[in-house]
């Protein structure tokens, strides 16, 4: 039996789905009620990341994570989804705007980790110590979880370390990535989306102060002279905060999959990291390097007929979470054509 949602429902639902993580908060998922009581997901192609994602990977990925959100907030009421005719987003260009995937709404079950989607958020910081009997849950759990191989092995996580900051740095030496990330950054609260999207102040933990400070350090024409005098490496290094956590996990996925399944996913993963109590850091630069890539591949086991998708610096934190930037549900629902 097929299910028809109230625009209040509606709405509830886009704003429950949207507290997914995505690239840079970029939140390219938009909505759209169907005939048939089906939900339509469109992915705003405007919001997209040449310079970092130039096949639209990883708005696949955010578009997927978003879509399980989806599937979730439903079984808090009683309903699930049934997700079809999925697009392949690697041929999309521009500024368009294509249906990535349908949702029928049937009869479901409350998931169990509905909870755990008010309590996920980003931790850009150092991690405090963890207790030996947390860390026994967290590897007993990555027993049963064919998709991510996690290590608490304090020579492999400097290991991962090291390999992050090299990454971030050859990334970073790209003016056309730099600036694309720049962008994407809110270092003054005067910004107009400084609440809505992106990375704020708050996100990356940072004062007013440091937010001045890394918009001028970042900027076309002082990074390169930074990088000429061999400054650039320890500007962009996060070793100190990487070396602080508990453990850290790489996430793969089968190689041909599309990337929206596995952003349903990755979705998961972050939310049951998120039940065991631990909070999370991608590491994105570490699969996106293809030398680095290959080297977690090899040392790690990943399997061939797998793909490195992202590593996550997990940890405790002792704080409560920030509030997160997120647009309003009114430009989230799109309007049927």
């Amino acid at each position: 039996m097929e299910h028809i949602l109230t625009a209040d429902q509606f709405k509830e639902l886009v704003l429950q789905a949207n507290l997914a993580p995505s690239v840079h908060n970029v939140q390219p998922a938009r909505w759209r009620r169907a005939p048939g009581g089906r939900i339509e997901v469109i992915a705003d192609l405007t919001r997209a990341l040449p310079a970092a994602d130039p096949h639209n990977q990883d708005v696949a990925l955010s578009c997927g994570c978003a879509i399980e959100g989806m599937l979730i907030a439903l079984s808090a009421i009683g309903l699930a989804g049934c997700v079809e005719n999925m697009a392949n987003l690697s041929a999309e260009r521009g500024d368009l705007a294509p249906v990535v995937a349908t949702i029928k709404i049937v009869q479901g079950g409350r998931d169990s980790l509905y909870p755990f989607m008010a309590q996920r958020y980003t931790w850009r910081s150092a991690f405090q110590p963890s207790q030996p009997t947390e860390l026994d849950a967290l590897q007993s759990w990555d027993h049963r979880v064919s998709d991510a191989t996690v290590t608490t092995d304090p020579s492999a996580i400097a290991m991962l370390s090291v390999l992050n900051d090299k990454a971030s740095l050859r990334f970073m030496s790209e003016p056309r990535y730099r600036a694309e990330l720049v962008s994407w950054m809110r270092l003054q609260k005067r910004h107009s989306r400084y609440a809505l999207d992106g990375m704020n102040l708050e996100a990356l933990h940072m004062s007013v102060f440091e937010g001045i400070g890394a918009g001028l350090v970042l900027s076309p024409s002082v990074f390169p002279f930074l990088r000429r005098l061999g400054l650039a490496s320890g500007i962009v290094s996060e070793d100190k905060k990487t070396t602080s956590v508990s453990a850290i996990a790489l996430f793969h996925r089968p190689r041909e999959e599309n990337r929206i399944v596995s952003g349903r996913a990755f979705y998961r993963f972050w939310l049951k990291i998120t039940e065991l109590g631990f909070t999370g850091w991608p590491m994105a630069a570490l699969a996106d390097d293809e030398a680095t890539n290959q080297t977690c591949c090899k040392h790690f086991g990943i399997p061939e007929d797998h793909q490195f998708i992202n590593a996550m610096r997990l940890g405790k934190v002792f704080e409560q979470p920030q509030v997160r930037a997120r647009i309003p549900a009114e430009h989230l629902i799109w309007e049927s054509e």
